[in-house]
């Protein structure tokens, strides 16, 4: 049975989508979620100067696709609606060893940590094109 674990589990890629300033769709497309526990609570590890983040601080209402493989023919997709909430880094004591292997890799000038919670979510099943 296809839930939303065994979908974050095969998944290799995660789009963040929150609304800008002129109340249009951003998305971001990051390779890995920092940490999770479960499909409800997911964080990341991103710079403060991007315009997500910027978005977040003043929408924090987000959603969070992706999709895996699961039968021949088919994509499964994954969207989880919730909000996010910036982390402030001395408060990640349960999470310094994912920071730290992030921040070792990324190091990014102004990092930050972004708490994904889940209010709801769907999953779809869609057949995939096969081109000619």
């Amino acid at each position: 049975m296809v839930t939303a674990e065994t979908i974050l589990e095969r998944t290799h890629a995660y789009a963040i989508s929150t609304i800008n300033e002129n109340g249009f769709p951003k998305t971001l497309i990051l390779q890995s979620i920092m940490s999770r526990f479960s499909f409800v609570t997911l964080y990341f590890y991103l710079d403060k100067n991007t315009d997500i983040v910027k978005d977040i601080q003043a929408n924090p209402k987000a959603t969070i696709a992706c999709y895996a493989e699961f039968d021949a023919g088919y994509v499964t997709t994954l969207n989880l609606k919730g909000t996010f909430t910036l982390v402030e880094l001395d408060d990640i004591t349960n999470l310094s060893e994912d920071y730290k292997r992030y921040d070792s890799n990324l190091s990014y000038e102004n990092p930050c940590i972004l708490l994904f919670e889940t209010l709801s979510f769907d999953i779809e099943r869609l057949k995939k094109y096969r081109g000619t």
